[in-house]
């Protein structure tokens, strides 16, 4: 029996979902760009969404394998939902941050913890590199890695403060317009657009 190779599974669940649409849109940072993911979509589908946590919670059961977790870490909203699942099954201590200023909203980390940050979509890295700077600098921790469902980042325009950071995902953006387009869900146009060459 042949197994599907992860970015082909999540291309299909994100398509599935209605979680990419094109047109004019600007992101949180002020960016504009013409197609918008909303992976929240994901949370209508139960079967769907239950696809990507397991997925997300082996991605890091795997990454603490290699290094010690004291804490699950992520922004609200949609990051925060993704995080407290993963958390519950592994039985890790839950931190929830503000996404404007990277503050602890509910939670507490203790100098020298070692915090895994969660997120559904790395664009900038901004409101992650918040975070990273209030665990350091206000608490004496340590975020060691961030694992994202999706990342859509430009290398160029990543926040500086992840840079020093190990970053995982389930899927690039560009392993979603090449399985789009392989499987049809997209026409050329829609995958050059992705792609970035249009």
């Amino acid at each position: 029996m042949r197994v599907e190779h992860a970015s082909a599974v999540l291309s299909k669940v994100i398509s599935q979902a209605g979680a990419l649409s094109f047109g004019d849109f600007v992101l949180s940072s002020g960016e504009r760009t013409p197609y918008f993911i909303d992976l929240g979509l994901l949370f209508n589908y139960p079967d769907l969404r239950a696809e990507v946590l397991s997925r997300l919670a082996e991605a890091c059961e795997k990454a603490e394998r290699r290094r010690r977790v004291d804490a699950i870490g992520a922004p609200v909203v949609k990051g925060a939902v993704w995080a407290a699942v993963v958390a519950d099954r592994m039985a890790k201590r839950l931190v929830v941050f503000d996404g404007d200023d990277g503050s602890i909203l509910h939670g507490s980390i203790e100098p020298g913890d070692r915090i895994l940050l969660i997120d559904d979509v790395l664009n900038t890295g901004r409101t992650l590199g918040n975070c990273i700077q209030i665990v350091a600098e206000k608490h004496g921790g340590l975020v060691h890695r961030v694992q994202v469902v999706l990342n859509r980042s430009k290398r160029r325009l990543l926040d500086e403060r992840l840079r020093g950071v190990r970053t995982g995902s389930l899927i690039t953006l560009r392993q979603l317009a090449d399985q789009l387009g392989f499987q049809g869900m997209i026409d050329p146009g829609q995958q050059s657009i992705l792609l970035g060459t249009h």
